[in-house]
């Protein structure tokens, strides 16, 4: 059942809002058990509403909460763990804001990076992480290294990010990867990049897996 609204949740919102209930405990009585789910597909289910208004889960649910329609019992936890929170929008925003002020005593933990918020065309916005971090007298706490990517791949993403506004990181990148890595900015002057962008690959990459980000997926479906 864990997993189930897992994917859900993955597949409405893409922000996953973990509840740890303290008064919840495994069967060995020893920890308590995560609910990782969809507060707000339960509460809209809770409703006896269709799957046809999933669109407006979110900000119904927060509505709900502040307008005391939910029982208290419901949504009293201690702990909420907001992961990707830089893919919050002003709806799922809301509905953390409205689950704070239903759990004063409630400790939040929000996981994100803001520079990796790519889903700004759903209306996901690093800044409500910031307003978290702002409104809320939190906490703020960098984490730099990075395991996955070669030397020469940070130090030129680092470069880059640099001239970006409005970061919440002030602190370099920083690869344990001991390799070099391989980093080539290339211009071309045709109209059409896909046959070049292939070459290259080919030609500097050799075997292994590949990555092409593409701004839509026609382009992506050309170079296949």
């Amino acid at each position: 059942l864990t997993n189930i609204f897992y994917r859900v949740l993955r597949d409405l919102h893409g922000t996953i809002c973990v509840v740890v209930d303290k008064e919840y405990k495994d069967k060995n009585g020893e920890y308590p058990k995560l609910l990782t789910m969809s507060l707000a597909y339960l509460l809209y289910f809770y409703k006896n509403d269709t799957p046809d208004d999933a669109k407006d889960v979110v900000s119904r649910a927060a509505q709900m909460i502040n307008e005391g329609e939910v029982e208290p019992n419901r949504i009293a936890k201690t702990v909420l763990v907001i992961d990707e929170a830089q893919d919050m929008s002003s709806k799922e925003y809301a509905l953390v804001h409205a689950l704070m002020k239903a759990n004063e005593e409630m400790r939040v933990i929000a996981v994100g990076d803001d520079d990796q918020n790519i889903y700004e065309f759903r209306g996901s916005d690093s800044a409500y992480m910031a307003q978290l971090l702002k409104n809320f007298d939190g906490r703020f706490i960098e984490m730099t290294d990075n395991y996955r990517s070669s030397q020469n791949i940070v130090a030129f993403a680092n470069t880059f990010v640099d001239r970006v506004k409005g970061r919440m990181k002030s602190t370099p990148i920083k690869s344990v990867n001991k390799s070099e890595g391989l980093v080539s900015v290339t211009f071309h002057t045709s109209d059409f990049m896909y046959q070049p962008l292939v070459n290259e690959l080919i030609g500097h990459c050799g075997t292994g897996t590949k990555c092409v980000l593409t701004h839509t997926n026609e382009e992506a479906a050309i170079m296949m």
